[in-house]
């Protein structure tokens, strides 16, 4: 009866407002939260996995020291495992089993959106050291974050020109190699045809030159009707 007498006195009065709202005490009720932190279920889910433990759970090892919720830096790839065919052993450790495994909380989960879930929830981010609360940022940090943003786009812009002028550089490039390799095969057709004409033009027959022989008129006459007047 002392303690909740003593915690009636503690507690402010409460007051009202003209529109009759209740108005809280600020200082009282922020000092009393303030209070509270750092009491959380942590340490008592952590003090049960201790002193009974669960042969089919780990223990629960919560970091000391909590900071703000942070955004994640690496990529979750979700289809590295997509169209391949694997043999998985009911007896295996979890990590070698089908579905999405969670190093950080010892846990298999079968769907990916669980996964996501999961990796989005409370009990995976206060097994890396943070809490569900995020960082209250002014004015001034949301406009130097625009305005890193901006300068970050301008000089992936700028990469991006770079990238279509380099391209542009290789496709004239190889454009003007074609015409050349054409060049030389066009040259190449040509003194090839030039030679084949120069080969054929020396095995032309020259007309035979028949012996010296004493061509009597029957042998004139021969030679006129296309008859041979000699067999040398």
């Amino acid at each position: 009866m002392a303690k909740e007498s003593d915690a009636a006195e503690a507690a402010p009065a409460s007051k009202v407002d003209d529109l009759g709202r209740k108005v809280w005490d600020r200082s009282y009720y922020s000092e009393k939260a303030a209070g509270k932190t750092g009491r959380t279920g942590d340490e008592v889910e952590q003090a049960i996995s201790t002193l009974l433990p669960d042969p089919r759970r780990s223990v629960v090892h919560v970091p000391a020291v909590r900071e703000n919720l942070k955004r994640r830096t690496q990529t979750v790839d979700l289809t590295k495992n997509l169209g391949r065919s694997e043999v998985i052993n009911a007896l295996a450790p979890k990590s070698q089993q089908g579905g999405f495994y969670c190093e950080v909380c010892d846990c298999l989960i079968k769907d990916s959106q669980a996964y996501l879930d999961h990796l989005n929830g409370r009990k995976h981010n206060r097994l890396l050291g943070m809490t569900m609360r995020v960082e209250k940022v002014d004015s001034k940090t949301v406009a130097a974050k625009l305005r890193s943003l901006a300068s970050q786009d301008l000089v992936a812009k700028k990469t991006r020109e770079e990238l279509e002028k380099e391209a542009q550089e290789r496709i004239e490039e190889l454009e003007m190699y074609e015409r050349e390799m054409r060049e030389k095969r066009r040259l190449l057709k040509k003194k090839k045809r030039t030679k084949d004409e120069d080969v054929k033009s020396q095995d032309i027959k020259q007309p035979k030159v028949e012996p010296d022989v004493d061509i009597t008129p029957e042998m004139e006459a021969m030679r006129a009707s296309g008859l041979p007047i000699s067999f040398s």
